[in-house]
């Protein structure tokens, strides 16, 4: 897993927090559906001006950087 935001944001991200709550999430619909997470990767990316708050994707979710405050 992988976390993107620019470098004025950055500071901003809780990345344990992240980071725990994405493998949590994994595992439990993992055990729940009894099959394993199908992608090889999982990224969070903060996007600077992205319209909508947030979007998933195959293995990466996009976040509008506006949740990112001190």
């Amino acid at each position: 897993m992988r976390i993107f935001a620019r470098k004025s944001k950055i500071n901003f991200v809780d990345s344990d927090l992240v980071f725990r709550t994405i493998t949590e999430g994994i595992t439990y619909y993992s055990e729940l559906f009894d099959t394993l997470f199908p992608f090889s990767k999982y990224d969070i990316v903060y996007c600077p001006e992205f319209r909508i708050t947030a979007m998933e994707n195959v293995g990466c979710t996009t976040f509008t950087d506006r949740v990112l405050v001190p």
